[in-house]
């Protein structure tokens, strides 16, 4: 009788299809959770950025040139990319940063601009932003008290 010493050409193959079978579904938990976090960091960056701009209102930091400062804004360029820019006057002034939303993130639902007043850095009525990117969404919500959820 002969010892077998090692493993047999179906062995094998059956081995190497379930590694790949188990490689395959952990590269597509990867690649969806991958998605997941690219949208879920757009929506904090958002929250910071409007953060941003509601301090700059309550800090009331005046751009050059300006003698009557309303509020700073949040405004939506297009659909990927957006400004945080002072009112002075009544009138949009040079914005102070702008922002790009990450490759496949959009903006698809809300208002547009988003204003914060000047000392207290509330608005004027509630606001909603939805950001959509791989089949997912994140919405952002703006109370009428200035926070920012």
């Amino acid at each position: 009788m002969k010892k077998s010493a090692g493993f047999s050409l179906v062995e094998l193959i059956v081995i190497t299809a379930i590694l790949a079978l188990l490689g395959a579904v952990g590269f597509a938990g990867l690649v969806d959770y991958s998605r997941s976090q690219t949208l879920k960091t757009a929506a904090r960056d958002l929250r910071t950025n409007l953060r941003l701009a509601q301090n700059k209102a309550m800090s009331q930091q005046v751009p050059a040139g300006c003698t009557n400062l309303n509020s700073y804004q949040v405004r939506f360029i297009n659909l990927t990319n957006y400004v945080i820019e002072p009112i002075c006057g009544g009138v949009p002034q040079t914005p102070v940063a702008q922002f790009a939303l990450p490759e496949n993130v959009t903006k698809t639902a809300g208002s547009d601009p988003i204003p914060f007043k000047v000392q207290t850095g509330n608005v004027d009525v509630q606001e909603t932003i939805t950001l959509t990117g791989f089949g997912k969404s994140e919405t952002i919500t703006i109370t009428v008290t200035g926070v920012i959820q």
